[in-house]
Order: C-alpha cells, then structure tokens, then sequence
C-alpha cells in the first residue's frame, strides 16, 4: 500500500503561549481606539477641505478617495509597522505572520480588505476569536496572521499546513501552524 507523503511546501512557522494570543477584550479595545482615531482624522479631512473652501458634497469622491487612502495608510501600513496604531500601542500588542516576522503590505492590504468589505460579518469575526486555538479572526486565520502582546515570543515551531472547513455550503481553508504534539496525534 503507498503512503501519501506530507506535504512541505508551506514551510515552517512558530506558534506562542496561549496568553500571548490577544483575546477578545484587547481586540475590542483596538477596534474602538483605532476607530475613534479615524474618525478623528476624517473630521480633521473635512476641517481641512472646508477651510480650503472645497464644498465637500460636491467633491464627494475626491473626499471618500482621500478617507480610504488614509485608512488604507492607518489600517495596512501603521499597523504592521514598529510604529503600530493607537489601539495596539494601547493594549500592548502586535501583529505578526505565521513565521513571527513583520506582515507584508499586500497581506495586511487584504487583511483591511477582508475587515471592511467581508465577507465575514463583524459579529461572526470577534465571535470566531472564542472557538480558534490562537485566538485569531477568520480574516487573521485567511491571511495568515496573529495578533500578539508586545513582548511575546515563540515557544516552538511546526509546518504549516491547511487547515479546511465547512460553512454554508463552501469548502474554505486557510494557513495555520501545527503544533508538535497535535502533528504526532494525527499520524
């Protein structure tokens, strides 16, 4: 009888303490703090285009353009950075990629992506950090992140394989770190 070999090709990744993972509280924490900070800035925007005596419905677009660049620079490129936003400065976290490194532009391009566009629901978002092993949203589980306290560091490292599951009548998989002792159980 042949054996299917394990697959490889995703590499190796590190995994963390459970209380390294940021949990519920911290996260809603980072939604409101970062949240209240955008909206700040889009008033300063509309301060700011009102004073240069631009009437902000009529040059909608251009101000909505400018909104999204600016959450784009907030949400994708600060938040990855050693600067961090407000809301993880705050609670002390920090995001990483599977391998423990700084994520890419494109992944946390999509990670903000998959946050305003879904298609995951807000409510079913937070609610999925309760059932994952590292708690980790679906959009954090889809682009391969994990959301961190500041000073944690990695506790081991395993492969990283697929993890799929079933919802809703699709099939959907995403990237996930296999500890050691739960890669010997499923031999």
């Amino acid at each position: 009888m042949d054996t299917i070999p394990p697959d490889h090709s995703l590499g190796e990744g590190v995994y963390y303490a459970s209380e390294a993972y940021a949990g519920l509280t911290r996260r809603l924490l980072v939604i409101v703090v970062d949240v209240a900070a955008m909206l700040a800035v889009a008033f300063l925007v509309a301060i700011l285009y009102t004073l240069a005596g631009v009437d902000v419905q009529q040059q909608a677009a251009v101000f909505w353009i400018t909104l999204f660049i600016i959450a784009w620079v907030y949400l994708a490129l600060l938040k990855q950075s050693r600067i961090r936003t407000i809301g993880y400065r705050l609670t002390g976290t920090r995001i990483v990629d599977l391998r423990g490194q700084r994520p890419s532009i494109r992944r946390m391009t999509l990670r903000t992506l998959l946050s305003i566009l879904g298609p995951f629901s807000f409510p079913v978002d937070l609610i999925w950090i309760s059932v994952d092993s590292d708690r980790r949203t679906l959009r954090d589980c889809f682009v391969g992140t994990y959301v961190i306290a500041n000073d944690a560091q990695p506790v081991g490292r395993g492969e990283i394989h697929l993890t799929y599951f079933w919802a809703f009548g699709y099939t959907l998989t995403y990237p996930h770190v296999l500890r050691p002792l739960l890669a010997a159980k499923g031999s």
